[in-house]
């Protein structure tokens, strides 16, 4: 995980202030349209990307389903991965 961090700011912090500024943006479409069901991962120790985030876009998402797991942070893919992978598997 060191090494990808260091590899990601290798060229400096632009790059990645780039990125952040991106997660900004408008996405293109409205969320509220989207058809598909949509599973929701949000770990309740993430400081990065606070709960109330994640339930206002469960919220305006009528097809999502929000799971909100205790004890895990934003790096959630890597301490949950077989409980998500498996969900999605089952889908």
């Amino acid at each position: 995980m060191d090494e990808t961090f260091a590899e990601g700011l290798r060229q400096g912090w632009r790059p990645a202030a780039y990125d952040r500024a991106l997660l900004r943006r408008p996405w293109g479409f409205p969320v509220a349209d989207v058809p598909r069901p949509v599973r929701l991962w949000h770990g309740r120790a993430d400081w990065q990307a606070p709960l109330p985030g994640a339930r206002l876009l469960a919220a305006v998402m009528p097809t999502a389903d929000l799971r909100c797991l205790p004890g895990t942070g934003h790096l959630l893919g890597f301490t949950r991965a077989p409980e998500i992978l498996a969900d999605l598997t089952a889908a």
